[in-house]
């Protein structure tokens, strides 16, 4: 996490981001994927990079998609200019929470005389001349929303209709915030229908939810919506995560995790309708796999030098066994062959369960597939949503207090990576030295 001060331009966005891949000794070869939510310059920050590395994933124009946002002649004209540009190298994968929050947008909005009503009374509620009621009564006041968390909203009218009583007793002292039927009618639809969702949304804040795994969630919040048949929010509710879900589902990555997945890719699944998009993931998986191979780094284990003769025995002896049995490309291609049958078995394989844990699954074959299993991590490390970023604002504003403003760059950026990571530094920092005799010295001092 770094701080910025220019203007976020394409050309800002790509000096950035190639200054943070070379801090870190990364290559942009080494990026599959990247998890963004909207924005033009982020797209035009990608035309820049296209001479390193192509980018390939849903569609350019749902990028510039956003709540209100209508595209001008010349982000189109930009548009049509990138379409050929998009080659599979690196993936855009849309962020999930913030396509939940447009297809929650996408019903709210016809209901927002409803929500300003109810919001109008929390407000009056609020003020200091309730207090007494709501203390006498042991309530709790109903909390106000933020327009950027639909969540917000659903919590708001969720601890109204907990305390219907008590605001119905409420309204007979004060009938200026008296809630009338049809609102409580429309609180009770609105919690019964968006239940499912506001789950959703908790599930998707994780700290990592693969692609595949954000499916079936995703699945099964539509089901639970569908099932309420009466509720008159339900329909629209339905179809708009049935909408955005297909914008979701144009990304190669998401599609790869899925055909790794096998709740989704079974013996006589229709996951892929046809035979071309089931080859096209495929050919996907299998480049993937093919850049693994080309960033490996060669083997730096110490060989004891041979003797020159014994260096050409060597020779003469391998060309020897080069006529009787073939050369080693022929192992490559052994390899390759091997590679493209255990992909095409995973067509033929049992249905699992929803509940499924697919990393298990994996990792039971990693020695049985050892290719596959390596693409399998890659695939199922790309991340549905962008609320790891989110969770480090949050982690930036409790370190960066009030009473620590005159920290360095530097020490904060330290202190962020430990923050960040700690996990992965209680793993690895006893690793880093003998602490058993690091200790012993100490207690001897």
């Amino acid at each position: 996490m770094i701080e910025v001060k220019q203007s976020q331009t394409a050309k800002f966005l790509k000096d950035t981001i190639l200054e943070i891949l070379q801090s870190y000794e990364v290559s942009i070869d080494q990026i599959l994927s990247v998890t963004t939510d909207n924005g033009a310059n982020m797209i035009a920050a990608v035309k820049m990079l296209q001479k390193i590395s192509a980018v390939f994933g849903v569609s350019p124009e749902t990028l510039l998609e956003d709540e209100g946002h209508q595209c001008n002649e010349k982000e189109i004209e930009l548009l049509d200019s990138l379409a050929s540009e998009f080659d599979p190298l690196l993936c855009l994968t849309r962020c999930a929470s913030h396509t939940l929050q447009l297809a929650v947008g996408d019903v709210v909005k016809k209901n927002d005389p409803n929500i300003r009503r109810i919001t109008d009374l929390v407000k009056e509620s609020r003020k200091n001349k309730y207090c007494l009621f709501f203390e006498l009564k042991q309530a709790s006041k109903a909390p106000l929303w933020s327009s950027t968390r639909w969540g917000g909203r659903y919590k708001m009218i969720e601890s109204i209709v907990q305390q219907e009583k008590f605001y119905t007793e409420l309204a007979q002292d004060y009938k200026e915030i008296e809630i009338t039927n049809d609102d409580w009618k429309f609180m009770k639809d609105f919690i019964e229908a968006f239940s499912p969702v506001y789950t959703l949304t908790n599930d998707l804040q994780m700290k990592h939810v693969t692609l595949s795994d954000f499916y079936m969630q995703w699945l099964q919040a539509i089901r639970s919506v569908e099932s309420h048949n009466n509720n008159p929010l339900c329909p629209s509710l339905s179809l708009a995560l049935k909408n955005r879900l297909k914008k979701l589902q144009e990304n190669k990555l998401f599609l790869a995790a899925v055909f790794l997945d096998p709740r989704f890719n079974f013996l006589g699944s229709s996951i892929f309708p046809s035979a071309d998009d089931k080859e096209s993931v495929q050919s996907f998986i299998v480049n993937v796999w093919e850049r693994i191979n080309k960033i490996k780094k060669p083997s730096t284990s110490a060989e004891v030098p041979m003797r020159q003769s014994n260096v050409q025995k060597a020779d003469e002896m391998d060309d020897y066994l080069t006529q009787l049995f073939g050369s080693s490309e022929t192992t490559s291609a052994n390899i390759a062959s091997s590679f493209q049958q255990q992909l095409h078995h995973l067509n033929i394989e049992n249905r699992q369960p929803h509940h499924y844990d697919v990393w298990s699954h994996w990792l039971a074959r990693k020695h049985s597939h050892p290719e596959l299993f390596e693409v399998a991590m890659v695939v199922l490390s790309g991340s549905s949503s962008q609320v790891s970023v989110e969770r480090a604002f949050s982690a930036l504003a409790l370190v960066l207090s009030d009473l620590r403003t005159g920290l360095s760059e530097e020490a904060l950026q330290d202190i962020l990576m430990i923050k960040l990571n700690k996990e992965i530094f209680e793993k690895i920092i006893p690793t880093m030295y003998d602490w058993k005799v690091e200790l012993a010295d100490r207690s001897e001092t």
